[in-house]
């Protein structure tokens, strides 16, 4: 993997868990641990620069049939200090 690549994989999941805590804090979940998830470049170009899986990995992990769609999107603009998304 390129240092570029994985600089924007690392800062991606950085995002994501930041504004994951962030909603734990708020009440939003049940717990702030909640386990890893991944962040990938899909196989399918035409489905995104990135794949992560954090929705279904955390809504299992809370006992959840799902999490709404496009948690993760929700959850970084619940973050809007991000540096990643100046």
């Amino acid at each position: 993997m390129s240092k570029v690549l994985s600089k924007a994989n690392s800062d991606i999941k950085i995002i994501i868990e930041t504004a994951a805590k962030s909603a734990a804090r708020d009440g939003a979940f049940a717990t702030d641990e909640l386990p890893q998830f991944l962040v990938e470049v899909p196989a399918d170009r035409s489905h995104g620069d990135y794949a992560v899986n954090a929705a279904l990995v955390w809504a299992r992990a809370l006992h959840r049939a799902r999490l709404p769609k496009h948690s993760a999107v929700i959850l970084i603009c619940r973050e809007p200090t991000s540096t990643a998304l100046r």
